[in-house]
């Protein structure tokens, strides 16, 4: 009865090592990969053109693009560029205006600008850039 006991014991002590190797093995194979970008700015008067950059790598599955500004003078002009140079989006902020966009884009591997272009422009802006998988 005792060596049952200790045989059963000993078994269980195998599984439960083989199905921990099982889950390190598994999760530790996959790669966790995130960049983010942060702006944010309160502006009076202003004309200038600011560039924010997000890196997308290979194992990442999502990105994502939030953009808030409040405008009250001026105008602010916004564009994506992808790592090939294309416009992937750009808009237009005139105000006086409250602005609110999310946009998800296609991933492209590589370094990703976002363009942003005040002129004359009185207000502020909270940009959060975000990739990972």
């Amino acid at each position: 009865m005792k060596r049952g006991c200790l045989l059963m014991g000993f078994l269980l002590l195998v599984f439960l090592s083989l199905v921990q190797a099982a889950c390190v093995q598994s999760y530790g194979s996959k790669a966790h990969s995130e960049s983010n970008s942060l702006s944010r700015s309160d502006f009076a008067e202003k004309s200038e053109v600011r560039v924010d950059t997000l890196d997308v790598r290979p194992a990442m599955t999502r990105t994502s693009l939030d953009v808030r500004a409040t405008l009250s003078e001026g105008s602010m002009k916004l564009v994506l560029t992808d790592p090939k140079g294309m416009v992937q989006w750009e808009d237009e902020i005139v105000a006086p205006a409250r602005y609110n966009q999310i946009l998800e884009h296609e991933l492209i591997e590589g370094e990703w600008t976002l363009e942003i272009a005040l002129q004359g422009a009185t207000g502020s802006y909270d940009i959060q850039w975000k990739g990972s998988n």
